[in-house]
């Protein structure tokens, strides 16, 4: 079994079974132009539809992630907005009068 681990905090990990597919035996198989008979077609079937519930929960979770991230840099571009905000107030041309700055941009 592979996991992935998804949350250093909680530890929310995202589990698949991949020696459950058998993929060096099936390449094989492929390449040799191997013909299963009944039972064997069964097994594959089960196989193929276990293996695309996976696909289907690999892009859930992808798409959840996806979203999560795209939050994420919502909010970090705002915090950027901020600091540049925050940055220019503080900025030392402010600490000149108003009337001063008036002055020195009139010429």
């Amino acid at each position: 079994p592979v996991s992935t681990r998804l949350c250093a905090k909680c530890g929310h990990s995202f589990h698949l079974d991949l020696q459950a597919l058998k993929y060096d035996e099936t390449m094989r198989r492929v390449r040799s132009g191997y013909s299963p008979d009944e039972l064997e077609r069964a097994v594959y079937s089960k196989m193929l539809d276990s293996a695309q519930t996976d696909i289907d929960r690999c892009q859930s979770e992808l798409d959840r992630l996806q979203n999560l991230t795209k939050e994420i840099e919502t909010r970090r571009e705002l915090l950027e907005a901020c600091v540049v905000g925050i940055r220019s107030i503080m900025s030392p041309i402010r600490i000149l009068p108003v009337e001063l700055l008036g002055e020195i941009f009139k010429y």
